[in-house]
């Protein structure tokens, strides 16, 4: 994939870029922000909230018009990155499905699930599992007014938020990093290793961000990661906010858990959704969370249309036949009426052509002295070998034939004789019709040939009479 629509929702905005790949990387081509979406507050009637839903979602719709990637609100998604004793798909696959089973706050059923595997050592994986609700997934794309069949892939806003901190080399290379994030209206905690999310959690409000208790939840997580992967120095607190109170508490949860704070300005980062594009482009994240419903439904619409356009084709395969069916038998007997007519008003110059070409042949045949008795004699009297001599010689114009009778002391000549007028363009083929018998009266071997002439029909096959 060369280039890539991506939306992002934090649960207060819409954000969108297109991202395009070029010869040695993916850069932005487009971007922008919609407006805060529609709120209960600000729309109290349930039917204003409808339609203002309804503008909104036409508003981002008109401004995406191929097909996207659509990025969740972090807040609506459950994450666990577990090390899992497989490097099989299908097992690995099986594996995150039931522990994602175990986190879920709803029914499976209920629930959309995927995963993708951050590292592979041995016979294990590093997994990140996540799962959201099949509602959530629903009314983010009613929001957004894209359709499923013009989504591409679904996944975390964060997660692209984290791409494009880690294309900034914003992570310690090869320690323990804590982030806090703030994204919309909501705190996002992280604990990555060497950049790699081992942890993600939604951490409460912005508005009421509190410094010792999000201290409290990056011990708890810490403690969390160091039982699950393992000990690793503790490197920064890195603060990707634009809220000052989120700021404020960064700086004092980076006091608290003696490490360095490291403050990073949203705005010096590429548009969210560039780090969402990215991923779809580079193709290396299969996290999905595009729910099974959806695929079932776009099979069976496409199903249901190709029925349809099968169906239309069928029918008008049928009304195109039956016209041809009633059309073409009147079509043909005009057409012989027409070459009738044609045939009856040349009768007369038909007939005269004809007479024409009648009496050329006949002055042909008489002119042409090719099969005469004489050039036929003469034929055979050049091919006569000595030895053998001619005592009759029966010629029949009409029949195309010639009878020779002849005489010799020595059998082996006749058949010279033969094969000599076997060679002549005057004579097709050449018969023993009798000997050579011995004559004991005349202690000599006579024969008898039948010999055909070699005319136009005979060349094409047919025997001369």
């Amino acid at each position: 994939m060369d280039n890539c629509t991506a939306i992002t929702c934090d649960g207060k905005t819409v954000e969108w870029a297109r991202s395009e790949k070029t010869r040695d990387r993916i850069t932005v081509s487009a971007s922008g922000k919609f407006p805060d979406m529609p709120t209960a507050i600000e729309y109290p009637e349930s039917s204003d909230l409808a339609k203002a839903a309804t503008a909104y979602a036409r508003l981002v719709s008109s401004k995406i018009q191929d097909s996207a990637t659509l990025c969740l609100p972090t807040s609506d998604v459950i994450f666990r990155v577990s090390r899992l004793p497989s490097t099989d798909t299908a097992e690995i696959a099986a594996m995150s499905r039931n522990q994602m089973e175990k986190d879920a706050p709803l029914p499976i059923e209920e629930m959309t699930a995927s995963f993708e595997v951050l590292s592979q050592t041995g016979d294990s994986s590093l997994v990140l599992s996540a799962c959201s609700p099949t509602s959530s997934i629903d009314n983010l794309s009613a929001v957004v007014g894209i359709p499923p069949s013009r989504i591409d892939r679904i996944e975390a806003t964060i997660l692209a938020t984290l791409r494009n901190l880690n294309d900034k080399n914003v992570f310690s290379p090869t320690a323990r990093d804590v982030a806090l994030i703030d994204e919309g209206p909501n705190i996002v905690l992280v604990i990555a290793d060497a950049g790699m999310p081992v942890m993600i959690r939604s951490s409460g409000m912005v508005k009421t961000a509190n410094a010792a208790t999000l201290t409290n939840a990056a011990r708890v997580a810490l403690i969390q990661a160091q039982l699950e992967h393992g000990q690793m120095e503790l490197s920064q607190l890195v603060c990707a906010a634009s809220s000052r109170n989120l700021q404020n508490a960064g700086l004092s949860m980076a006091s608290a858990l003696g490490i360095k704070y490291s403050p990073v300005a949203p705005a010096s980062l590429p548009p969210t959704p560039h780090g969402a594009a990215v991923r779809t482009i580079e193709g290396t994240a299969p996290l999905n969370l595009f729910p099974e419903v959806w695929k079932t439904e776009l099979d069976e619409r496409k199903f249901g249309k190709r029925m349809r356009v099968g169906i239309a084709a069928a029918a008008a395969l049928l009304l195109l036949l039956a016209g041809w069916l009633y059309v073409w038998p009147a079509v043909m007997d005009q057409r012989i009426k027409a070459l009738n007519t044609q045939v009856e008003r040349r009768a007369a110059q038909e007939s005269e052509v004809n007479d024409l070409r009648n009496r050329i042949k006949i002055i042909e045949n008489y002119s042409d002295r090719t099969f005469s008795a004489m050039e036929v004699l003469l034929a055979a009297t050049l091919n006569l070998p000595e030895g053998v001599e001619m005592t009759s010689f029966r010629y029949n114009g009409d029949k195309n034939h010639v009878s020779i009778e002849g005489k010799s002391k020595i059998t082996t000549l006749v058949y010279d004789f033969m094969e000599g007028l076997n060679t002549s363009e005057l004579f097709g083929e050449v018969k023993l019709v009798s000997g050579p018998t011995l004559n004991k009266a005349l202690n000599i071997f006579v024969f008898e040939l039948g010999i055909d002439f070699k005319t136009d029909d005979a060349e094409e096959g047919a025997n001369p009479i």
